[in-house]
């Protein structure tokens, strides 16, 4: 997993620049999210931090990317988070996850 990178090259320009990443699961199936930045080119900088899943599947000894969803800003990231919190709330005992 520590292979998995979306830091993107163009021109000698990192146009999407990888901030962080947390794996979720093992074995055949699994769910990265990752943080990152994209270029801006009429800025010259970097814009919003962002966030995407991926989720990958084993195949052949290889992962491949079957699904994606990014996540373009705060306001969306913390929708989701909210209804997530509102839909699992968190527990004192989650041995029984994951």
């Amino acid at each position: 997993m520590d292979d998995f990178s979306i830091n993107y090259e163009e021109n000698g320009i990192l146009k999407i620049k990888e901030e962080g990443r947390v794996t979720l699961g093992k074995g055949a199936w699994i769910t990265v999210i990752y943080a990152f930045r994209e270029w801006d080119e009429a800025k010259g900088d970097y814009g919003p931090l962002k966030a995407m899943l991926r989720r990958y599947h084993k195949t052949g000894g290889t992962f491949r990317v079957q699904s994606r969803f990014n996540i373009t800003g705060a306001a969306q990231a913390n929708a989701v988070a909210a209804f997530l919190t509102q839909w699992f709330p968190p527990t004192t005992d989650d041995s029984k996850e994951a």
